[in-house]
């Protein structure tokens, strides 16, 4: 991960840990976590997607099945619902 790529990951992380608190209690919480998720996969990559899911506990708050999939299904697939 290059300078850029870390910086807009911690940037995308402290958005996601701001937002966590709030799941089911804000309405868009879970729009702007997914958001966030998705940029990181599309700049950063899945293996740093898995990572905050895990640190962030987002797979036990709905976004679990990311960590089940392969990069090849996300190319494919819209995973990422707003």
């Amino acid at each position: 991960m290059n300078k850029e790529q870390e910086e807009k990951y911690i940037k995308l992380f402290n958005k996601i840990s701001n937002e966590v608190p709030y799941i089911d209690i804000k309405q868009y919480s879970h729009n702007i976590i997914s958001m966030c998720l998705d940029q990181i996969y599309k700049e950063i990559g899945i293996d740093k997607l898995k990572e905050v899911v895990k640190i962030q506990g987002l797979d036990t708050k709905g976004w679990g099945y990311l960590l089940d999939i392969e990069d090849y299904e996300i190319k494919t697939t819209h995973y990422f619902k707003y």
